[in-house]
C-alpha cells in the first residue's frame, strides 16, 4: 500500500527536526549546536544540515528508547533486528550503520569491538535533555567514523540554586516494566546529575515461525559533575555504564536446504553486552574569554558474551583510550569576526575475541592514531558565516588520511530567509571484527581492508514566517563513498567475509522539514526524506528506503498541565539480503509500513505527573529485517514523582 501522498501532504505543515511541541515562538536558530563545530555557533550560523530534539520533545513522545525518536529525523533509516531489544541499526543519507559517530555527553560511544558501530537496542532517553544529529561527514572535526554525520546525546545539568529529585515507574503489554531514578543538585561552583534506568520486557517472538518470546533487560547508571576550580578553570567528570541481556532467535543456515533455511527460528541464544564510558575534562578560559582551551580523556570499554542453550561460546572485548586537546582565540573587530582552533588527539584501541570450541578464533589486537585538527571560522555582519576545518591522522595501521569540510550559512534580507550548505570528507577504518572475527563455519575477517572514505555535499534553504512560529526548511544531498566494505559469501565453504568494493558508490536525496506552532496549544511538525542509495552494481542498498518521512500533532491543554502527542512515521518499501539456497535471488523487498504512535501526560499536581504511550496503535504487520518478527501494538502507563 502507497502513504507517500498522504505523509507528503502532512509534512507540508510539519517540524524543522522535532521542535518543541507548544505553542511558544521557536528559538531553535538561538540554540548553540555543540556537535556542529568545535567552537560555540549557534544553529543560524551553523552550515551543516541538522535537527535539534530537545526536552520538551522526549517528554511529549514518552519514547523509552532513542531509536524510537530518531524515527522522524528526515534522512535517518532506523532497523531493528525483532523484537525490542534486538540488534539496531541507524543508517543516515543513505550509509552504512557503521558510518554514523556516536557521542555520549562527549564520549565517544560507538564499539572499539564491532566494527566500531553503535549498537543502539539499549540506549534508553532517560537523563537525556537533548539530542543533536549533524548529518553529512563530519571527519574532519570528529574522526574516524563520522563519514555520515553526528549523533550526540546530552545529559541535564541544573543551574546554580536548582535541585531535584524525580522517580519514575511504568509498566505495560508483554510484562514491560521501567523505572528511573533522577537526581540533581546546582551550587554556586558545583552542579552534577545522576540517572539511574531499567527497562524490561518479555517481548514477542523474533521468529515468525513460532512463538516463544525474545525478551531484553537494561541497566543504566549515568552520572556527571562539573566544578568551578576558580574564575577560569572548570572540571567536568562523566561515568556512564550499561548492562543488557537479550534474548535472540537465529536464521537457519543449515545446508543442504531444510523448510526453514535461511529463516529465523527458535533458538536459546543470548547475548550479554556490557558498555562503560567514561570523560575527564578540563576546560580554562582566559583574555577576557577571547581564549579557550579544552584538555579531555575519554575512555570506552565494551564487552558481548554470546551464549548458546545457557553455554557461552564465545566473547569479545574492545576499549578505546582518548587524549583530546584544543585551543579557540576569539578576535575581530566591528563587523568581522573570526575564531581559530587547533588541537591534537591521540586514540589507543584493543580488541580481545574468544571462542570456547575454536582456538584459532583467538584473537589480541592493538591500534592507534594521532591526529592534528585545525578549524577557522569568519562571521561577517551578522549575516554570513564560513567555516573550514582540516584533519590529519597518522595511523599505525593504515596509510595516513587528510580530510576536509567547509560550510556556509548566509541569512537573505530580512524576511526570514537562510542558506545554508556544507561540503565534508569522511573516513572509516575497519573495525576489528572486520579484520581479525572469526566464526567457525560462518564468518572469516579480512586484515587486507582498507578505509572507506567519502565525500558529500548539501545545499539548503531555512524559511520562517510569523516571528518563528512557522520553519520550513528543504535540503539536498550527494555523496560519493570509495572503497565501500560489504560482506561476500563463498557458497563453496558457506563462509562469509568483507571486502573493499572496488568501483564508487553514490548517494543522493532531499531533506523536508517544518513546523508551524498554531493558536489554541495545537502544533504540528513534519518531516520526508527521498534517498537515492545505489551501489556499484547499480542495485539498491538493503535497508534503505527511498521514501520515508513523519507526521507529529501536538496539543497542550488545562494550562500546559497536560499533553497529547499523535505521531505517524513512514517507512517506504526496502530491500534486504535473503539466504534462502533455493530461491533464485539473494534480495527481497521489504513492503512499506505506516506506525501510528500515541503519547499523553498530565500534572496531576506539582509534584505528581501521569503519562501513557501506545506504540503501534492500529497493530501494523510490518518488517525491518527478512524473517524478523516485529512486536504489534504495545501500552506503558506510568507515573512520574517530583520529591523536591
Amino acid at each position: 500500500m502507497n502513504r507517500v501522498i498522504p505523509v507528503l501532504c502532512a509534512a507540508i505543515l510539519g517540524g524543522i527536526g522535532i521542535p518543541s511541541v507548544s505553542a511558544e515562538p521557536s528559538t531553535i536558530r538561538e540554540e548553540i549546536i555543540i556537535t556542529a563545530s568545535r567552537q560555540n555557533l549557534s544553529a543560524g550560523q551553523t552550515g551543516s544540515s541538522f535537527t535539534l530534539i530537545d526536552q520538551a520533545d522526549l517528554n511529549d513522545r514518552n519514547a523509552a528508547f532513542v531509536p524510537d525518536i530518531l524515527r522522524e529525523v528526515p534522512g535517518v533509516a532506523v532497523n531493528r533486528g525483532g523484537p525490542v531489544g534486538s540488534l539496531t541499526q541507524v543508517r543516515m543519507r543513505g550509509a552504512e550503520g557503521n558510518h554514523t559517530l556516536v557521542l555520549i555527553d562527549g564520549i565517544e560511544a560507538n564499539d572499539p569491538a564491532f566494527g566500531s558501530e553503535f549498537n543502539f537496542a539499549p540506549l534508553l532517553t532517560q537523563g537525556s535533555k537533548r539530542i543533536e544529529v549533524l548529518r553529512g561527514p563530519q571527519s574532519a572535526l570528529w574522526g574516524s567514523d563520522a563519514i555520515a554525520g553526528v549523533i550526540s546525546l546530552h545529559s541535564e545539568l541544573p543551574e546554580a540554586g536548582e535541585q531535584n529529585l524525580t522517580f519514575d515507574l511504568g509498566t505495560g503489554s508483554q510484562a514491560t516494566t521501567q523505572s528511573s531514578l533522577q537526581g540533581g543538585f546546582g551550587h554556586e561552583r558545583v552542579r552534577g546529575s545522576v540517572n539511574a534506568s531499567q527497562y524490561r520486557t518479555a517481548g514477542v517472538s523474533a521468529s515468525e515461525l513460532q512463538p516463544e518470546r525474545d525478551g531484553i533487560e537494561t541497566r543504566t547508571m549515568h552520572g556527571i559533575v562539573e566544578a568551578d576550580v576558580n574564575e577560569s578553570l572548570i572540571a567536568r567528570m562523566v561515568l556512564r555504564q550499561t548492562d543488557s541481556r537479550v534474548e535472540e532467535d537465529t536464521q537457519d543456515f543449515n545446508f543442504p536446504s531444510t523448510p526453514t533455511q535461511g529463516l529465523v527460528i527458535d533458538s536459546r541464544n543470548e547475548t550479554d553486552f556490557h558498555q562503560r564510558y567514561g570523560l575527564a575534562e578540563l576546560r580554562h578560559s582566559g583574555f577576557d574569554e577571547q581564549l579557550g582551551q579544552r584538555l579531555a580523556f575519554g575512555w570506552a570499554d565494551t564487552s558481548s558474551h554470546f551464549i548458546d542453550a545457557d553455554r557461552t561460546t564465545s566473547a569479545t572485548a574492545g576499549n578505546r583510550r582518548k587524549f583530546d586537546y584544543d585551543a579557540t582565540l576569539n578576535f575581530g573587530a566591528d563587523r568581522l569576526s573570526h575564531a581559530l582552533t587547533v588541537g591534537a588527539q591521540y586514540e589507543a584501541l584493543r580488541f580481545r575475541n574468544r571462542a570456547v570450541d575454536f582456538g584459532g578464533a583467538d584473537q589480541n589486537r592493538e591500534d592507534e592514531q594521532t591526529s592534528g585538527i585545525f578549524e577557522y571560522t569568519l562571521g561577517f555582519d551578522a549575516q554570513l558565516w564560513l567555516s573550514i576545518a582540516a584533519r590529519h591522522d597518522w595511523n599505525d595501521r593504515f596509510d595516513d588520511a587528510t580530510t576536509w569540510r567547509g560550510t556556509a550559512s548566509s541569512l537573505v534580507g530580512d524576511h526570514g530567509t537562510r542558506l545554508h550548505g556544507s561540503y565534508g570528507e569522511g573516513i572509516a577504518n575497519p573495525g576489528f571484527f572486520e579484520l581479525f572475527g572469526f566464526i567457525p563455519s560462518s564468518f572469516a575477517g579480512n586484515p587486507n581492508l582498507k578505509p572507506e572514505s567519502s565525500t558529500g555535499f548539501d545545499f539548503g534553504v531555512e524559511q520562517t514566517f510569523l516571528d518563528g512560529q512557522v520553519v520550513i526548511d528543504l535540503t539536498a544531498f550527494t555523496s560519493n563513498f570509495t572503497d565501500e566494505i560489504t560482506t561476500s559469501f563463498d557458497f563453496n565453504t558457506f563462509v562469509s567475509s568483507p571486502v573493499n568494493l572496488g568501483d564508487k558508490s553514490k548517494r543522493k536525496g532531499l531533506e523536508f522539514s517544518a513546523s508551524a506552532n498554531l493558536p489554541g496549544g495545537f502544533c504540528i511538525q513534519g518531516s520526508y526524506a527521498y534517498v537515492h542509495a545505489k551501489d556499484r552494481e547499480g542495485r539498491q542498498e538493503i535497508r534503505r528506503p527511498h521514501h520515508s518521512g513523519s507526521t507529529t500533532l501536538g496539543y497542550d491543554f488545562a494550562a500546559k498541565r497536560g499533553n497529547v502527542t499523535l505521531s505517524a512515521v513512514y517507512n517506504g518499501n526496502q530491500r534486504d539480503a535473503e539466504f534462502i539456497f533455493a530461491t533464485p535471488t539473494d534480495r527481497v523487498v521489504l513492503g512499506d509500513y505506516l506506525l501510528v504512535n500515541l503519547a499523553a501526560s498530565f500534572a496531576v499536581t506539582e509534584a505528581v505527573s501521569v503519562y501513557t504511550r501506545i506504540d503501534n496503535l492500529f497493530d501494523e504487520d510490518y518488517t525491518e529485517l527478512f524473517g524478523f518478527r516485529s512486536p504489534g501494538t504495545t501500552a506503558l502507563i506510568g507515573v512520574n514523582i517530583s520529591v523536591f
